[in-house]
């Protein structure tokens, strides 16, 4: 009796029951949604982006920061690739369009979603260099931590304003051709806020201007072809701070609590530029600075200076570079998270950066 049981558990173990089988479900797929009309228009490089190549923008524009109002112009000069008698721009639809000028003469246009579809009063001629006057002000849509145009307060309760637009794009805040495959060749930006409050954008640093009415103009020089995206606003109650390594200055924007932390975490800076030298030869944008500077949010690939790859700008790394001479790219331990966020050489708006002791430790 006991071996036919063996026997029996045996035979249900080489030869199990055969499953049942299963029917299959048919999978059906899901259609993707739809893009939105003014996803289209922006995504796509149509005719009236296609018949022009940009040349310079000059953004001048005005920022509220109680009312959370920008008001300005954007000055943007073009040159003609076919004849024709409309070019296309944008501006979010939450935004007012003013009046856009040719000379002094305003300019017709038509609005769908956020494309502006501007016609001229007789056709433009291929070959031939042209600037309008793009006048806007509003209330710019904000919608998350890449969602355009941040209005907050530093950790003191002072205005605390910036951008970060790679996915909504730049038309959420300012008026351009906003479209990855044109690009200017260089640009001027000035903004003018509340005196007491620092404006940090793109560029070489020009000047301020006391506008004597409560506003101070911020102005900046970008020499390289940027992108839209990539033009910045950061307005806050920032101390500046300065260094040099040779003919390049280095400078340091921070909020004035942060002032002693970071001249410390910053003077790693010149050992950092000169291990980048070292591994990636010559620092390759001498016309403009090296700026730093506190934000309050983390920011997105973005190259405002048209400065070298990420990985060679990330300060955490320098004193790693300099005492245990391991290259850029080397896996670094992740490390806790101080409240000293800074902008890397070039990178608007900041990632944080954690505080390293002696060793390059976190």
């Amino acid at each position: 009796m006991v071996n036919a049981v063996v026997a029996l558990a045996v035979a249900v173990a080489l030869f199990p029951a055969r499953a049942r089988p299963q029917t299959s479900r048919p999978v059906t797929a899901q259609a993707a949604p739809a893009p939105a009309r003014a996803d289209v228009l922006r995504g796509a490089y149509g005719p009236h982006r296609a018949n022009n190549d940009l040349l310079y923008y000059h953004l001048d524009v005005r920022v509220d920061p109680e009312k959370k109002f920008l008001s300005g112009k954007n000055t943007i000069r073009f040159k003609m690739l076919k004849d024709d008698a409309r070019i296309q721009l944008d501006l979010h639809a939450a935004l007012n369009i003013d009046k856009i000028l040719f000379g002094a003469a305003p300019l017709a246009y038509e609005r769908d979603a956020g494309a502006v579809f501007v016609t001229f009063p007789r056709t433009l001629k291929a070959g031939r260099v042209y600037s309008i006057d793009f006048h806007y002000s509003g209330n710019p849509a904000e919608a998350g931590r890449f969602g355009g145009i941040t209005f907050r307060k530093d950790p003191s309760g002072r205005d605390w304003v910036n951008t970060s637009c790679q996915d909504v794009g730049a038309s959420v805040w300012w008026p351009n051709k906003d479209q990855w495959r044109d690009e200017v060749e260089g640009m001027r930006i000035s903004v003018a806020v509340p005196n007491g409050l620092v404006d940090v954008s793109n560029g070489k640093f020009v000047g301020k201007t006391d506008l004597g009415d409560g506003y101070t103009r911020w102005d900046w020089h970008v020499q390289y072809p940027i992108n839209n995206y990539n033009v910045s606003l950061n307005i806050g109650n920032y101390t500046h701070f300065a260094d040099r390594l040779g003919d390049l200055p280095l400078d340091f924007y921070v909020l004035p609590e942060n002032l002693e932390r970071a001249k410390k975490q910053f003077a790693q800076s010149r050992g950092t530029l000169e291990a980048f030298r070292h591994y990636f030869g010559e620092y390759p944008f001498e016309r403009l600075p090296e700026v730093h500077e506190r934000l309050q949010v983390e920011g997105q690939e973005s190259a405002p200076h048209r400065r070298p790859p990420r990985r060679q700008r990330h300060p955490a790394v320098g004193p790693v570079l300099q005492r245990r001479a391991l290259p850029a790219h080397a896996p670094q331990r992740r490390r806790r998270r101080k409240t000293l966020a800074v902008v890397a050489p070039g990178f608007l708006p900041a990632f944080q950066v954690p505080e390293l002791d002696d060793r390059g430790r976190g």
